[in-house]
């Protein structure tokens, strides 16, 4: 069934990979950390943790490394290395985020941040991409008992929006956001980042667009 989009009047946004190339960093960064501590880290770990909070993330990196690295090491190490790029490059921003943000804004449709990351970090990230205050609400991963694929964060941020979570549109590009987002009864939209839909996550998308602009075309 087609979605008729002109009911939406709330569209919730996940940040890393969706807002924000940080994913594909971060995967490099990992990769940074293995040669330095000298312990492999296998790419598939990586992949599980893309969408999930702190908390699910350090789980599935001990389960994938069988205790070869504690993972709070680790992310010490990763800290330091994204700190110094945020430095030197700051937070590279996905085309059409501005774009989107402001059309938003002219069309009256309300916009919140649900991500699983936490507070401290995602509001830097907000700042240094100028996008602190485009937000009607702000949920984040330390705020919500259970982490994406569970459906908390998308309820929390319909209901902060004070909307039905069918009258929301998600952006994702994670299957875990996804899955979230179905989860919720919201209507999921997927930006791909370094997740290209399967079959199964493409059965639960009311669109997929290849970049944030094309998300203007669905509500015009």
């Amino acid at each position: 069934m087609e979605t008729d989009f002109s009911r939406i009047r709330g569209a919730i946004f996940d940040m890393d990979g969706l807002m924000f190339d940080t994913e594909r960093l971060v995967i490099r960064m990992w990769g940074e950390v293995s040669k330095k501590m000298g312990i492999p880290i296998p790419r598939v770990t990586l992949d599980r943790m893309r969408g999930h909070n702190a908390r699910d993330c350090e789980v599935i990196f001990n389960e994938g490394l069988g205790g070869s690295l504690d993972y709070n090491e680790g992310r010490r190490v990763l800290n330091e290395i994204r700190e110094d790029y945020y430095a030197r490059h700051g937070v590279p921003v996905k085309k059409g985020l501005h774009e989107l943000l402001a059309f938003l804004h002219e069309h009256h449709i309300r916009t919140a941040l649900a991500t699983s990351t936490s507070r401290p970090a995602a509001q830097r990230l907000l700042q240094m991409a100028g996008v602190e205050n485009d937000f009607d609400r702000q949920i984040f991963g330390d705020e919500v008992e259970n982490s994406k694929p569970a459906p908390d964060i998308f309820l929390a941020a319909a209901k902060a929006l004070d909307l039905p979570p069918q009258a929301c549109m998600v952006l994702e590009d994670s299957f875990a956001g996804v899955r979230a987002a179905d989860a919720a009864g919201c209507v999921p939209v997927m930006v791909p980042d370094l997740d290209k839909p399967t079959l199964e996550i493409e059965a639960l998308l009311a669109a997929k667009c290849d970049s944030l602009l094309d998300v203007m075309e669905l509500l015009a």
